[in-house]
């Protein structure tokens, strides 16, 4: 049993000279784990170099279950609609910063995570345990 669901469990013990036969079942419900892409910052300081975003999974070991691809789309604003992909930012600006999560095990669940990523001369106020775990 490794995959999420309920089963019904049976034992069965034969019995032998000392103890009859017994027998027995109970129910098992195995849960998914649900895991959270968790990004500490929205802006981040301009370094001339690839900007990519910093980012970490929790629990910890899920990670090693998710496939996860980064997408970025510059964008003029936040009123504008994102045009065509780049492969990493490299100029100050906003992006529409899509997280791409496909799961190599059933028992762990992991959305997609969408965000505005902006690259700015200062690097933005670390953001809340909550917020770093939003859409």
């Amino acid at each position: 049993m490794t995959s999420p669901g309920t089963y019904q469990v049976f034992a069965i013990f034969e019995g032998n000279e000392k103890y009859e036969k017994y027998e027995t079942s109970s129910t098992i419900t195995i849960s998914p784990v649900e895991a959270k892409i968790v990004t500490p910052y929205k802006t981040v300081a301009y370094s001339k170099m690839e900007n990519q975003i910093p980012y970490s999974v929790e629990p910890v070991w899920a990670k090693e279950y998710l496939e996860i691809s980064v997408e970025y789309y510059p964008i003029e604003s936040l009123d504008s609609y994102p045009k065509e992909k780049i492969t990493v930012p490299t100029d100050l600006g906003l992006y529409y910063t899509v997280f791409c999560v496909n799961s190599k095990n059933d028992g762990i669940i992991c959305g997609n995570k969408y965000m505005i990523y902006e690259i700015a001369a200062y690097r933005g106020k670390k953001l809340s345990q909550n917020e770093q775990r939003l859409s």
